[in-house]
């Protein structure tokens, strides 16, 4: 029987929005993003299980643009350019280290205001 690894859960959390969850106009945001794996435990995995993450951001949710992704003690991390108005959303792939791949996408993940 072949051995089968459960996939990730990505989480996002985007730094230095206000309290109504929106961006200055023109700024860059920090998206820090973590992985647990999927199943009862949520606990962080370790960071080696997760060799690869790839991250896009839209400002109209249909066209998508490459984000640079880092990897800290924090987890992994992608500056977003943000737009001059409307909404930004964030897609998230990761690769673990079986080759396993996870995907998310959050629409409209913060605003522009």
């Amino acid at each position: 029987m072949r051995n089968q690894t459960a996939g990730f859960w990505p989480s996002f959390q985007p730094e230095g929005l206000s309290l109504t969850n929106s961006a200055v106009p023109g700024s860059k945001t920090t998206v820090l993003m973590r992985f647990a794996r999927q199943s009862f435990d949520t606990s962080n995995i370790p960071p080696d299980s997760v060799t690869k993450v790839q991250a896009w951001f839209s400002a109209d949710g249909t066209h998508w643009k490459f984000a640079a992704v880092h990897h800290t003690s924090a987890g992994w991390i992608a500056t977003v350019p943000n737009p001059a108005k409307g909404d930004v959303s964030l897609r998230v792939q990761a690769t673990g280290s079986r080759g396993d791949t996870s995907s998310e996408t959050v629409y409209k993940a913060y605003a522009i205001s």
